[in-house]
């Protein structure tokens, strides 16, 4: 009984997931990418995202493993839409290493602002993440992302399915800044919430014992 919940669970979460995409982030991607497996691969996710989170607010928690799936599904996704642009991208191959040149993208394409947007806010994600599991130093963090980029854009340059840009490395690089520092904000916040209960409960247990001793 209880996996049919969940089998059913599931299926609404599909549903939902297939409507949010008709409605909304099909016509964001019809600019990005015609790629068929960015299509499924959002949908796939959206729908596991959904599932999680209603789970996670019936049961009151959050466990880590399971944040740990869902970010590989999100990072499959953003591989997904980097990879396989479809004809936006086969047998594309360049380098751009002048970040002006966004200017003449600008005239050329009027989904330009949207690409930026997107390549900006798809890593803030991957910064809260990233910063999650690993407690390491702000610069060690940074230089690891921009290597990382600078591997993918080389993998597009090589493979032929985009080009080598500067400003797509710039972007993402901000867009993960921000999310490391989105997650240190948030840590505290927590922290300071946290220090405050226990600064009420040590203020109530003092009143309470100098009450009980007079």
């Amino acid at each position: 009984m209880k996996f049919l919940k969940h089998l059913f669970l599931l299926f609404m979460c599909l549903i939902s997931s297939i409507f949010l995409c008709m409605k909304i982030f099909d016509d964001i991607l019809v600019r990005i990418t015609v790629s068929e497996y960015s299509y499924l691969i959002v949908r796939v996710f959206l729908t596991l995202l959904l599932y999680y989170l209603i789970l996670s607010i019936k049961n009151k928690q959050v466990r880590k493993y399971k944040i740990h799936i869902v970010f590989l599904i999100y990072l499959i996704c953003i591989l997904t839409l980097t990879f396989f642009k479809g004809a936006y991208g086969d047998g594309v191959a360049g380098i751009n290493l002048n970040p002006l040149e966004i200017i003449n993208d600008f005239n050329l394409s009027s989904n330009t602002l949207l690409l930026l947007l997107g390549n900006l806010f798809l890593y803030i994600p991957i910064g809260i993440y990233i910063r999650y599991i690993l407690n390491i130093s702000s610069v060690k963090l940074f230089l690891g992302i921009i290597i990382y980029c600078i591997i993918i854009e080389s993998i597009q340059y090589i493979t032929k399915l985009g080009i080598f840009d500067i400003n797509d490395i710039i972007l993402n690089s901000c867009g993960f800044i921000i999310g490391v520092l989105i997650y240190e904000k948030i840590r505290r916040i927590c922290a300071n919430s946290t220090k405050g209960i226990n600064k009420n409960n040590t203020f109530n247990m003092k009143r309470y014992t100098e009450t009980k001793k007079g």
